[in-house]
């Protein structure tokens, strides 16, 4: 069942489900559509072009639209036949046996009603947003109400309850069509552009669109493009809208449980028979069936593990379990902010300092330039000019005076705030945990004092806690080689396959690391007895697997 998710993502979803169905859809469904589009379209393009060109075309006007009017019909009826197919493959249905009722009533509906899109979609497109119910609502009508033996107003109901279902998908679904058409419409336009051209250069065969690609660019050079997109498009949409159709039908009736159902009774059938078939090729085949039977018997428990252990790790990688896993804690040396990041705040603080500053001192100057005196520039006496110069310098002193002062009070505080820089702060000792605890992971102390904790225990006499300390001891340790990444939802032969993928040329550090593997899950998980020989052993391993991963 296709998204329906009222998304970019749900609609990109859904237009994905509709290029399933196209692909999937029984022989002869897309000849349907073009036994009645491609008339249609040929004749639209006949129209245009005699009706723009010829110089009698007022003569036979009338009897070309009337031809054209009925190749319209004709092309809605096809297209009508071409979802009625698509609507039995989605409930999986064989398609309808056909009538005379029921092809009088399809003839009836698409007269009555589709002549009117003509008018009313260009009309709706003019005010924009009405434009996509008017859409759905035409789309839908095609085959709305056929298998019912009610009037052509319950039909025409049916296709606007289905038109006016989750709107907001279906703007978005036109928008996605709009884009893709373009690039469509972009294509078969330079498509057609090229081929004179390619023409030209592989075949020598000349053309008047070859010695002028400028000539091309004409009505009918732009009609014949968009007829083409059309009939690339089009049939896309239509699976669109009637998948829109049947899921939105499908919330009162249950039609995709029931074509599930279905699907499944057929898949069963199948099965069925090709079992009689293989029963049937004679006594052979039992004897092979009895023989595999038997082996699956005698090693159960391998092969229920092996799948057990892809089932977990298929499920716990699926994202709605991913989020429940717990967060790493942040390392503080990686978490600690930079020299770059460090400057730039020092930096802007110091700019603050200066602005602060400024603002001081232009304070301070109105404050002296009010206590001083003021002299008229017309006065010619000169002891007064003299005193104007004189006040002056000494403001212009002062001014130098206080920047000096400034200037020596920031290399002050630069001094201070290099000398008052923060050591790193020493890391505190990781608290032992308790090795018998399940929930213990590898990451919880480095390679080194899971080593000297494996050395405790084995002198205590400890040796599967030791065997266990040794193993996580190698854990810890390639991860701190970045060989492997410690979490706690990881198995051990998950472990065992990333260490595969990250170091696919060592392949004695698989080995190695697949031997120890083995025989603690043995010991840990088993009821493998382990002594002194057996830890040395497994420590040796281990001191090879540091060997061959640096």
């Amino acid at each position: 069942m296709p998204a329906t998710g009222q998304s970019i993502k749900g609609t990109l979803a859904f237009v994905e489900s509709a290029t399933g169905v196209l692909r999937v859809a029984p022989a002869g469904t897309l000849a349907a559509y073009y036994t009645g589009s491609l008339p249609f379209i040929l004749g639209l393009l006949y129209f245009q072009s005699d009706m723009s060109r010829n110089p009698f075309a007022a003569s036979h006007c009338a009897a070309a639209a009337l031809a054209l009017g009925g190749l319209f019909v004709w092309m809605k009826c096809w297209q009508a036949i071409y979802l009625l197919k698509v609507q039995a493959h989605l409930n999986q249905r064989p398609p309808p046996v056909w009538s005379f009722r029921m092809i009088a009533r399809l003839v009836a509906l698409q007269v009555i009603i589709q002549p009117s899109g003509l008018f009313l979609l260009p009309l709706a497109l003019m005010f924009a947003l009405p434009f996509g119910w008017v859409y759905a609502f035409y789309q839908s009508v095609l085959i709305s109400g056929l298998d019912s033996p009610g009037r052509i107003g319950d039909a025409v109901k049916g296709a606007w309850r289905e038109a006016a279902w989750q709107p907001v998908q279906n703007h978005l679904l036109l928008g996605v069509y709009f884009f893709f058409g373009l690039f469509v419409t972009i294509n078969i336009g330079a498509g057609m552009i090229l081929i004179p051209l390619t023409l030209k250069t592989f075949f020598d065969i000349d053309t008047l669109f070859s010695m002028s690609a400028m000539s091309m660019l004409n009505t009918t050079f732009l009609f014949t493009t968009a007829a083409v997109t059309y009939l690339c498009l089009d049939p896309l949409m239509k699976i669109s809208y009637a998948l829109r159709g049947f899921h939105g039908s499908a919330l009162k009736t249950g039609a995709d449980l029931l074509a599930e159902l279905r699907g499944s009774r057929q898949k069963a059938k199948i099965m069925t028979v090709a079992a009689l078939l293989f029963v049937g090729l004679g006594s052979d085949g039992a004897v092979w069936a009895a023989a595999g039977s038997n082996r699956a018997a005698t090693e159960p428990s391998q092969l229920t593990a092996t799948a057990l252990d892809e089932s977990i790790e298929t499920v716990m990688g699926r994202r709605e379990f991913t989020w429940r896993m717990p967060r790493k804690e942040t390392d503080p040396e990686i978490s600690r902010p930079g020299f770059i990041k460090d400057s730039l705040e020092w930096l802007a603080q110091q700019i603050e300092a200066v602005a602060e500053m400024f603002t001081y001192l232009e304070k301070l100057a109105d404050w002296l330039k009010k206590l001083l005196p003021e002299f008229d520039r017309d006065d010619e006496l000169s002891h007064d000019r003299g005193f104007s110069m004189n006040a002056q310098a000494l403001f212009t002193l002062f001014l130098v005076l206080l920047a000096g002062i400034f200037c020596l009070w920031l290399l002050r505080r630069m001094r201070a705030a290099r000398q008052l820089q923060p050591e790193d702060p020493v890391e505190a000792p990781r608290v032992r945990p308790d090795i018998s605890d399940e929930n213990v992971q590898a990451d919880q102390l480095p390679s080194d004092q899971w080593l000297s904790l494996a050395e405790e225990l084995a002198v205590k006499g400890e040796y599967r806690l030791a065997l266990r300390a040794l193993y996580l001891c190698s854990l810890s340790y390639l991860g701190e080689t970045r060989l492997i990444s410690i979490a706690r939802y990881k198995s051990n032969f998950e472990y065992q396959r990333e260490l595969i993928r990250r170091a696919h040329s060592k392949r004695e550090l698989q080995d190695l690391f697949q031997q120890n593997l083995l025989f603690f899950e043995k010991v840990w998980y088993g009821r493998h007895t382990v002594n002194n020989t057996d830890v040395d052993l497994f420590r040796d391993r281990y001191e090879r697997i540091v060997e061959c991963a640096q």
